[in-house]
């Protein structure tokens, strides 16, 4: 694949036991509901959980009120939600690493192989090992914080090969993968300080994840931002999978200015036809640019134009129909 540049959106991960951005929200309120208030609630568990949260240094008057609020919010997205609560932000990404860490399931990573596993099958389209993987030339920026992806590629490589750990580390690096807002950091193999992917963890564990996360309340152009930046640049075609083309997010991206002409599609698995028609809309989009002719101002359409999977397809079904895999 030549300068193939995928954008991933919570559906990216939802094959791999991961919520969505709505379902994220809705599975804190849930949990906070039930541990809070429902009398139901296995006594062990809520006893581990009062240790935990005080641990977190997290009082139970505290959980209720993030609550109240969350719930009377009414918005789509926990990120939503603290965007607009810095002073909820802490708490809200102690919750996020918290339900998150409990999806980390190894085992989930690697069944379902020609279902729904489009990691297995995108990396054996490239037929990926530590000889050739850095020859194919793609690159992941993704929305999302779980570190599914990371841990599918290093462990694909490992795997296929008989080389040294240093030698699969320096193929796995060789694949950038960006998280524009964060993820729940780095592994054993990368760093001495990592954290294995499993659904056990401590609360020290979650203090540091939650640490990696960014909820973006401003137009701050990080480091992260600026690493997708350049990928999108040098990119020859971009692959959007999984996403709900928030069109913030977008914008952030600067996808308008480094996308035109070039070849772009994506996935629209349940995007209605108004949304549809939004989104064609918003890369078809005029723009003003500066004449020079005496100061004065033109219109120009840019050659940005995306082709969208029909609604029914799934991440597969568009592998294979949209995504080019040169030889």
């Amino acid at each position: 694949m030549d300068d193939s540049v995928f954008i991933l959106g919570a559906g990216a991960s939802a094959a791999y036991g991961y919520p969505t951005g709505f379902e994220l929200a809705e599975e804190i309120k849930n949990f906070l509901r039930n541990f809070l208030y429902d009398p139901k609630f296995a006594s062990k568990e809520k006893a581990d959980l009062n240790g935990f949260f005080n641990q977190l240094v997290t009082p139970l008057s505290r959980l209720e009120q993030f609550y109240d609020s969350l719930l009377k919010a009414s918005t789509y997205s926990i990120d939503k939600f603290l965007e607009n609560r810095p002073d909820y932000l802490d708490l809200g990404k102690l919750l996020i690493a918290y339900m998150l860490k409990k999806k980390e399931n190894d085992y989930a990573l690697f069944i379902k192989l020609k279902h729904d596993n489009w990691f297995a099958e995108l990396f054996n389209r490239i037929d990926a090992n530590v000889m050739n993987i850095s020859k194919n030339r793609i690159s992941f920026i993704t929305f999302n914080y779980d570190r599914s992806l990371e841990f599918f590629l290093y462990n694909l490589l490992k795997s296929r090969s008989t080389k040294g750990d240093n030698d699969i580390l320096q193929a796995f690096r060789s694949i950038p993968i960006i998280h524009v807002y964060g993820s729940l950091g780095c592994f054993p193999w990368e760093n001495s300080c990592g954290i294995p992917y499993s659904y056990e963890f401590t609360p020290d564990q979650i203090k540091k994840m939650a640490a990696n996360i960014e909820i973006m309340s401003n137009e701050t152009e990080t480091e992260e931002l600026k690493a997708a930046h350049k990928l999108l640049n040098q990119a020859k075609k971009i692959y959007f999978i999984g996403c709900g083309y928030d069109f913030k997010n977008l914008n952030r991206l600067k996808i308008i200015e480094y996308a035109e002409g070039k070849t772009i599609r994506g996935t629209a698995k349940g995007i209605p036809l108004t949304l549809r028609n939004e989104i064609t809309t918003f890369f078809n989009v005029e723009i003003q640019v500066n004449s020079g002719d005496g100061g004065k101002i033109s219109i120009m359409r840019p050659q940005v134009n995306i082709s969208l999977a029909d609604s029914n397809d799934t991440i597969m079904d568009f592998l294979d129909k949209h995504v080019v895999f040169s030889a």
